[in-house]
């Protein structure tokens, strides 16, 4: 069964980042509407957030380090089937395998982009119905500048993983094995990375 589509769909799937700005849209409008709902049950603004980031973090912590981990074979993938699309293409074993990487890369970013959207709209629609106590300024924009990076860096990755075509890096050198080894540096420095901050 082929999914639908309509000329909306093919607008927005015509640039990756203009994809991703709809379907941030949608999610800050349902997660801030849940929020904006939650707070006007009675529910007070600090318990809210402890709610949200307690559920949602250790699934984020989770999914989104592997998502990250991920993106990386899946860029070198999609830059191998470029530069080799005799081995590498979707014809062969290897591309059928890029083509599962890539797409289960790209869903898992999606995921974890959608769970910063729900921390980011809690976090604004509780200040806004709250308010924010001078002592509260100071953590809590912290913790959004850092949801905010994190989000930045995951939406560019999920946009890299997504568009057609190979990644800049391909510029940097048209060989398989200078590829790999780019590509094998750049995973090893991310996981190192994401092992100090655990």
């Amino acid at each position: 069964m082929a999914l639908d589509k309509s000329r909306f769909d093919e607008f927005l799937k015509a640039n990756a980042w203009r994809d991703l700005a709809f379907r941030a849209a949608v999610w800050f409008a349902i997660s801030g509407a849940a929020a904006y709902l939650a707070l006007h049950k009675g529910i007070r603004a600090s318990q809210f957030l402890e709610r949200v980031v307690t559920s949602v973090a250790p699934l984020v912590n989770l999914v989104g380090t592997f998502a990250v981990l991920l993106a990386m074979p899946a860029l070198a993938l999609k830059d191998l089937e470029a530069v080799a699309p005799g081995a590498w293409g979707q014809g062969t074993r290897r591309g059928r395998v890029g083509g599962f990487v890539r797409r289960l890369a790209g869903d898992l970013l999606l995921w974890t982009l959608g769970a910063f959207a729900t921390v980011l709209s809690a976090i604004a629609v509780a200040a806004w119905i709250e308010g924010i106590s001078r002592s509260d300024v100071a953590p809590l924009g912290l913790a959004a500048f850092k949801v905010a990076l994190l989000t930045a860096t995951t939406a560019l990755l999920s946009v890299g993983v997504r568009r057609a075509g190979p990644s800049p890096i391909v510029d940097l050198t048209e060989r398989v094995n200078g590829l790999i080894s780019i590509y094998a540096v750049v995973l090893g420095v991310t996981a190192l990375g994401v092992m100090r901050s655990a």
